[in-house]
C-alpha cells in the first residue's frame, strides 16, 4: 500500500481546485482516478491530483464530459493499483499481464512436457503389472495342486 492516500479535500488542494469541483469531477470520472475506499471515505492516490489538473484543463479548452473521457482513455489514464499500491496505466498493466502471460505459456508447456512423461510412466507401469500377473499366473498354474498331484502320479508311475 502505498505511503500516503489524499482526501478528497488535499486532492482538490492540491489540484488548485474548488472542493466541489473536486467532488464533481472525482463523480464523472470515477473510472479514470486511483482511488481505494477506507471504512466509509474514499482517497486516492496523489496521481489522481494530475488527472483532476488534465480534467480542468481539457474543459478549459472547451471539451465536453463525453471527450473528456475519450481524452483520458487515449492518454491511458486508466489505472490499475497493484497489490503494493503502485498505480499502473492501462499500458503498462498490459505490459505486466504480457509478462505475465508468457511466463504462464512457458510453465504450462513445461507442465505438458512433464505428464506427458507420466502418462508415458503409467502406461510402461500397466504393462509391467500386466506382465507380472501373467508371470504370477504362470506360477500359480505350475504350483496348482491339481498339477503337483497329476506329477505325482507320473513320477509313481514310472517307479
Amino acid at each position: 500500500m502505498p505511503e500516503r492516500w489524499l482526501s478528497l479535500n488535499e486532492t482538490a488542494r492540491l489540484a488548485g481546485l474548488p472542493e466541489f469541483t473536486a467532488r464533481r469531477y472525482a463523480n464523472l470520472f470515477d473510472d479514470y482516478l486511483p482511488s481505494q475506499i477506507f471504512g466509509r471515505q474514499k482517497k486516492y492516490l496523489p496521481e489522481a491530483v494530475q488527472i483532476l489538473t488534465r480534467i480542468e484543463s481539457l474543459y478549459q479548452e472547451g471539451f465536453d464530459t463525453g471527450e473528456i473521457c475519450d481524452a483520458l482513455s487515449r492518454e491511458i489514464y486508466l489505472g490499475i493499483i497493484t497489490q503494493d499500491g503502485k498505480l499502473l496505466s492501462t499500458s503498462e498493466a498490459i505490459a505486466v499481464m504480457g509478462k505475465v502471460i508468457a511466463e504462464h505459456s512457458r510453465v504450462l508447456q513445461k507442465l505438458a512436457a512433464i505428464m506427458e512423461k507420466m502418462a508415458g510412466a503409467i502406461h510402461e507401469i500397466a504393462a509391467n503389472q500386466e506382465a507380472i500377473m501373467e508371470r504370477d499366473k504362470q506360477k500359480a498354474e505350475k504350483n496348482s495342486p491339481g498339477r503337483l498331484a497329476s506329477l505325482l502320479k507320473k513320477i509313481i508311475k514310472k517307479q
